[in-house]
């Protein structure tokens, strides 16, 4: 066995096993689980009582800790962590973490895409730079980059553009200062959370909201609109795992660095419209354009 990535904050690895013919499961889409809907525990509780199942509902989406959770009326016990928890279709939407015994099924659960994305980020064949780059400029435009209709209609129903497949991040920043929420909903889907954005005298001067990345080349896009224009104003982008070594092999070191209390660095760029955080072992919280 070979441990490929650990995620320490949500208690997840992904690792890779020798062998053949091996079974497995198929993953879901843990982002189009609804509150309400029907999920399934497989557990082996205290250690003991293996291959247990139980029934229960996703009774909450919740937010902490910089990711979201699923909280979850499936029991579960001591032993049950990391079990995977299904859907309706048989398909693995969550991984079992934790339950409080303070309240009555209260058990909670990581979303399965969390872990989708490091498969993707250690197998993907793309280069980082084709990802985290902007493609050069065609003379051809389609309607979506000539700001044409949405491609979409309807918001919940998301049609990822050819463009933004390339790079969602610098799609998605190509629209600052034209894009609106309905906008952005029609190509990101519905806001997964929102927040307010203040100035240095704490006026609350835009909203920002957060959307999963269609593309899954970034685990989360925060987008900014302004409280008077409607327009966005600034994008964040939460990469999957990015070091800071790996910016400065795409974009350089001209920048202009401050150094935080915590031990985070924030690198804005002199050259480019582009800021990067890090945190103390120089991995990437997200980088940023406005």
């Amino acid at each position: 066995m070979e441990v490929l990535e650990i995620d320490k904050r949500k208690d997840i690895a992904l690792i890779k096993i020798k062998g053949f013919g091996l079974p497995y499961l198929k993953l879901g889409r843990s982002q189009d689980v609804e509150v309400g809907e029907t999920v399934y525990s497989l557990s082996n509780p205290l250690g003991v009582f293996q291959n247990t199942l139980s029934q229960g509902i996703v009774s909450g989406i919740r937010s902490g800790d910089g990711y979201k959770y699923f909280q979850i009326s499936a029991p579960i016990s001591h032993g049950s962590s990391g079990g995977p928890i299904f859907n309706s279709k048989g398909e693995v939407i969550g991984i079992a973490t934790a339950t409080l015994e303070e309240g009555q099924n209260l058990n909670f659960a990581v979303p399965i895409d969390y872990a989708r994305g490091m498969v993707i980020s250690m197998s993907s064949p793309k280069p980082l730079a084709a990802i985290y780059e902007p493609e050069p400029e065609k003379p051809a435009q389609n309607a979506a980059t000539a700001g044409g209709p949405p491609m979409s209609t309807a918001p919940t129903k998301v049609v990822i553009s050819e463009e933004m497949k390339k790079s969602s991040y610098w799609y998605v920043e190509s629209k600052l200062n034209t894009w609106t929420t309905k906008e952005a909903a029609a190509e990101l889907g519905e806001p997964i959370r929102s927040r307010h954005a203040f100035d240095a005298r704490q006026n609350i001067i835009g909203e920002v909201y957060a959307y999963n990345d269609p593309t899954k080349l970034l685990r989360e896009i925060e987008l900014n609109f302004d409280s008077k224009t409607q327009k966005l104003i600034a994008i964040y982008g939460y990469p999957w795992d990015f070091t800071w070594t790996q910016c400065k092999t795409l974009w350089g070191n001209n920048v202009r660095t401050t150094k935080n209390p915590d031990g985070s660095r924030f690198h804005s760029y002199k050259d480019r419209n582009l800021h990067v955080l890090v945190n103390k072992d120089e991995k990437v919280i997200n980088f940023g354009s406005w």
